[in-house]
């Protein structure tokens, strides 16, 4: 009988350990491994473009970026740039050459090859 009082602490113990370690196997599954994947920068407050002739600042914009625009008695409106909305006392405003712009981006119509920066200022 003593046997006995001995061997069913050691069995139950050792069913512990086997649910503790299954449990852990379990968790380390679930767990999605690391991954080395570089992923876009979408916060940068600067978009710079060559242009082509015979396109809009806007098209170009457009075409090359994730943009969101609002329509105005001006033309359209730049409101968010690849996920990087305006605000806080900042605006897209674009400049051709380094020179602002005087009209809108749908207004400007490319000659060649300018260069159009967009920037949050």
């Amino acid at each position: 009988m003593k046997k006995w009082y001995f061997l069913v602490p050691v069995v139950i113990f050792l069913a512990g350990v086997l649910l503790l370690l299954n449990r852990q196997n379990s968790f380390s599954t679930q767990i999605p491994e690391a991954s080395n994947e570089v992923l876009p920068v979408s916060n940068t407050t600067k978009v710079e473009y060559e242009c082509e002739k015979d396109k809009t600042a806007f098209e170009l914009l457009e075409e090359k970026n994730q943009i969101q625009a609002s329509e105005s008695d001006f033309g359209k409106f730049v409101v968010t740039i690849n996920g990087v909305e305006q605000g806080e006392g900042k605006y897209w405003l674009y400049s051709v050459d380094d020179k602002e712009a005087t009209v809108s981006a749908t207004g400007y119509v490319c000659q060649g090859q300018e260069k159009i920066k967009w920037e949050l200022k």
